[in-house]
Formats: C-alpha cells, sequence, structure tokens
C-alpha cells in the first residue's frame, strides 16, 4: 500500500456547496492529523450555532482518534496496518453521514514516498495554508484515552462506570470484580477494558476473571431478562511482533464468537450512542448495589 494524504473540508454552504479545507490527514509508515483550528474559528461564523458547536466537537474527536490509530505503531507491510486503515475509512464515512455532510474527506492523493512529520507538515501547509511548525502528538497511554470517553456527556446517568461488585453478589461470582461499563436497554451490554500491553500472566488472568464474570452476569440476565447479554472486551492493539501480539491473535481466533472485540475508536462510537439515547440505563438496579 502507498502513502497518501486526505485533505479534511468542511461545507459551509448547503446550497452553493462550498466548501474549505481545515486539515490534513497522511498515511505513511504512521498515521498523522493536524487540524487549523484558526479556519475553524473562522468557519464558526459561516455556518449555524448547533452545527458551530458540533464542528469543533467532532474534528477534536477525529483527530483523537487517528492519533490513537497512530500509537498502534504497525508497519504499511503489516496486514493489520490495512486493516486499520480500512477501519479508518469506515469512521471516516460514518463522521460525514453523522455530520450530514458538514465534515467531508477529499479523495486520497497518492505519494510515491514514505513521509515522516516533519514532511507532513510541509504538505499540511501547503493544502491549508497554515505556515507553522507543528510538535508531532504524544502518543497517549491507555488510561488517559479512556478518561476521556468515560467523561462523555450524559454517559454516567446511562450506564455504570468502572462498578466495583462484591463476590456473593451474583451466584456463581468468589471474588470482587471491577467492570468497566455496564448498561441495559432490554439487554444487558458489558464492555471490559484489557490492556494487552501488560505481561502474559496479566492478560490471561484478566481474560480468565472477565470470562467467569461475563457467565456469572449471562445467568442474572437469563433469569431476570430472560435474554443473554452482550459482552465486549475493549482493548489496543500490542506492540506488533511482541509476545503480547500473539497472546492478542490467539484470543481473536478463539474467543471472537464469545466476545465482540473492540478497538478504543469503535468502543467510543459505542459510548457516544448510549449516552445520547434513552433507551440505556444503569444495571445498578438489577445488580441491588
Amino acid at each position: 500500500m502507498k502513502p497518501f494524504l486526505i485533505p479534511i473540508l468542511v461545507q459551509t454552504n448547503n446550497y452553493s456547496l462550498e466548501k474549505m479545507v481545515v486539515g490534513l490527514i497522511g498515511v505513511s509508515d504512521e498515521i498523522f492529523v493536524e487540524i487549523s483550528y484558526k479556519k475553524v474559528e473562522l468557519i464558526k461564523g459561516l455556518i449555524s450555532g448547533s452545527l458551530s458547536s458540533f464542528l469543533k466537537e467532532n474534528l477534536a474527536i477525529l483527530k483523537k482518534n487517528i492519533v490513537e490509530s497512530n500509537n498502534k505503531k504497525i508497519n504499511l507491510s503489516d496486514k493489520l496496518y490495512s486493516t486499520e486503515v480500512a477501519s479508518l475509512f469506515e469512521y471516516f464515512k460514518y463522521l460525514v453521514d453523522y455530520s450530514n455532510n458538514t465534515i467531508l474527506f477529499g479523495d486520497a492523493i497518492i505519494l510515491e514516498a514514505h513521509f515522516e512529520y516533519q514532511e507532513f507538515i510541509g504538505f499540511f501547509s501547503k493544502f491549508v495554508g497554515e505556515w507553522k511548525t507543528l510538535k508531532h502528538p504524544h502518543h497517549r497511554s491507555l488510561k488517559s484515552e479512556l478518561a476521556d470517553i468515560f467523561s462523555t456527556p450524559y454517559l454516567d446517568t446511562k450506564a455504570d462506570i468502572d462498578l466495583k461488585i462484591p463476590r456473593g453478589k451474583l451466584s456463581g461470582m468468589v471474588k470482587d470484580f471491577t467492570a468497566s461499563l455496564l448498561t441495559k436497554n432490554g439487554v444487558i451490554k458489558s464492555y471490559q477494558v484489557i490492556d494487552f500491553g501488560t505481561s502474559e500472566d496479566t492478560i490471561a488472568k484478566n481474560i480468565y476473571e472477565y470470562e467467569a464474570f461475563a457467565s456469572n452476569l449471562n445467568e442474572l440476565s437469563m433469569s431476570r431478562l430472560n435474554v443473554s447479554g452482550v459482552y465486549n472486551i475493549v482493548s489496543r492493539l500490542p506492540e506488533p511482533g511482541s509476545v503480547q501480539m500473539e497472546i492478542y491473535r490467539e484470543f481473536l481466533t478463539v474467543k471472537k464468537d464469545k466476545f465482540g472485540i473492540l478497538d478504543l475508536k469503535e468502543f467510543e462510537k459505542h459510548v457516544i450512542s448510549i449516552s445520547r439515547s434513552d433507551r440505556f440505563s444503569k444495571l445498578t438496579a438489577i445488580l441491588d448495589i
């Protein structure tokens, strides 16, 4: 796969279809993104108030999701990198539809040579017209990324976050368990964060404990709601070539029929959907906690 650039555009007029380039995405050995917030502020005066607040918020989410992809540090020759880029394009399509064509993406511009961040900044300056040196974004920790996702407005009214469940609260539970996120909308939905960047023993222990908890919770789901729950594992790809990556690949093969496997971008989509829907509610009432 050759490296390429994709302009980020904002449509300022639905009748004339006038557009302005506000940012640039670059896919090489890493995925880069920069946004001109000077242009975003200018555009906010050209569109309606509701779209104005929406625009800045969702461009920030877009940048955060691409930085998350960049954190995976997967070489272009790796098949998983191609999968990650494909997933990114799916997210672009989602954002275009969700923004009602306010946020758009230009056609991919194929390049012959790979590029580093400083070269990407040169492309950004030419496309966007903002001539300044920008600092390479730091790779963010998993804890920091999750803190942002869990702070999504209204999520804490629709779901239990980092809920501590004492042993014995569910049939078969022999030890305390902390559930990353629990909610229900007629069906119990569980999301458990597992850090595949830790030691082999820790990964195996966390998977085993969640598997036991999911089984116990499903018994409650069947007895109270007469339907099986939906159980997901949220994770970030470990370093390519590491032992943890081998564990991750094996996990996908063995457990994919039992658990949904979500990366942080996919998890954030679920969280946004939960927070904006009136159909979801906390699980604490059923658990009597």
